[in-house]
């Protein structure tokens, strides 16, 4: 039958119908079209009419195609034709002489159809879904479906809802706080060895819990979650070496933890010894204990390193220490990843070397208000991004903390506390629903 060479575009056209001049159902608010007529009344026909021009024999398929072309007529008057897609469907059905029976044309239909809607986006997936469920049903009906393959499609296909593009992950956070600006926290699964982002986001509060839609294949088949911290105005398509979070699905679940994603793994039942000396090395005297120190901070224990305990970080992190004046002005000792060995910075300090360990002094460059005295103030050791944009505070993840201690003939420095709970306070999980 004729109608086989263009039954997908008139599909396309009840769908458009459907869309446009619902509800088809019940009541309907008789709204006058742009020309005056009843469009939805014009609507109701057409979709009519063609539900029955699909059922056409050879012997009755010249009177319904007709009574099919008069309500294309009645609904162009009615309803206009913007797009001309009611003109256009006119002008596929001719005259209506019925010349045409190829169920190979109903077939190449179908797969045209198939293929459509195998390429949909989800601007036109439910369109191409009612398109190709119109040719699998003029395939039945052209060719018969003994085995009902092709019925099994169509209800596979359902109401053609676009619930097929993505499944939700929804990801809980504890202890990830929000981020300053300049960075921005992003997930990502592992599928197949690669990592696909899930989005971009910021934290609002200690404990977040957020959802994102994920392609349903790719989450099925992730065998990871990692939450990586990226800069905000860098949108790379990689993922930074600055991971937070990361774990492996166990069925839909993913545990994350921040040890093995950072390095710092901190055993709660672990004895640390984390030693600093407020010793002032670069004002150039040789009188360690002398009235001129207590202006500055090294993280060492009389002539070795103070932080042999401190587990060594993986890329993408360093080591900060601070010294914080005046209860808010936190100053900072330079970046490190190593015990022994200067760090990378010595801003204010004198014009003398410093120690081969990690430390500052405070002696030169100092804001305004800060008398650069150690003793009493609090120190901090912070791991912190190792990207451009992190800020020159603290991080809040600190391992260590503590109190400086004055300098003193005799005296062992400043033991410093480490966290030992630091691996529990910051978790998450990742679970496909």
């Amino acid at each position: 039958m004729k109608r086989l060479g263009y039954i997908l575009s008139l599909f396309v056209l009840l769908c458009a119908f459907t869309c446009e001049n619902e509800p088809l159902e019940g009541e309907f608010t008789n709204e006058e079209g742009p020309n005056g007529g009843n469009c939805d009344d014009a609507a109701v026909a057409v979709g009519e009419a063609l539900l029955e021009f699909l059922t056409a024999t050879d012997e009755n398929y010249t009177e319904l195609c007709n009574a099919y072309r008069d309500t294309l007529e009645a609904a162009l008057v009615a309803c206009g034709d913007e797009d001309g897609s009611l003109q256009q469907a006119i002008d596929d059905l001719g005259d209506c002489t019925n010349d045409d029976t190829s169920c190979a044309m109903a077939q190449a239909n179908t797969a045209a159809a198939e293929e459509a809607f195998n390429n949909a986006t989800d601007d036109n997936y439910t369109q191409l879904c009612e398109a190709y469920v119109g040719a699998l049903a003029v395939e039945i009906f052209t060719c018969l479906d003994p085995n009902n393959e092709l019925q099994d499609i169509i209800d596979q296909l359902g109401d053609c809802t676009n619930d097929t593009g993505g499944d939700n992950l929804t990801l809980t956070l504890n202890g990830v706080l929000p981020l300053d600006s300049g960075l921005i926290y992003e997930g990502w699964i592992e599928v197949s060895g690669n990592l696909i982002s899930i989005g971009r986001f910021n934290t609002t509060s200690t404990n977040f819990t957020a959802s994102f839609s994920v392609n349903s294949d790719d989450l099925l088949n992730a065998t990871s979650f990692i939450l990586s911290i990226e800069e905000a105005d860098n949108d790379a398509p990689g993922i930074s070496a600055t991971k937070l979070l990361d774990g492996d699905f166990d069925a839909d679940t993913a545990t994350l933890t921040f040890g093995d994603a950072t390095g710092l793994i901190i055993d709660p039942n672990g004895d640390y010894n984390v030693f600093g000396n407020t010793i002032t090395p670069t004002d150039g005297t040789t009188n360690p204990f002398g009235a001129d120190e207590d202006y500055g901070f090294w993280f060492q224990s009389s002539i070795t390193s103070g932080l042999f305990d401190l587990p060594t970080l993986n890329e993408g992190w360093k080591y900060e220490g601070w010294v914080v004046f005046n209860d808010n002005i936190p100053l900072s000792t330079g970046q490190f990843t190593e015990a022994i060995g200067a760090d990378d910075s010595s801003q204010y300090s004198g014009p003398f070397p410093g120690n081969q360990f990690p430390g500052e002094d405070f002696l030169t460059n100092l804001p305004a208000g800060v008398d650069g005295f150690v003793p009493g103030n609090p120190i901090i050791i912070s791991i912190e991004p190792d990207l451009p944009s992190d800020v020159d505070s603290p991080f809040y993840i600190q391992p260590v903390t503590g109190n400086a201690n004055p300098e003193i003939a005799g005296a062992s420095g400043s033991l410093l506390d480490t966290d030992l709970n630091i691996n529990a306070s910051i978790t998450g999980t990742a679970v496909r629903q």
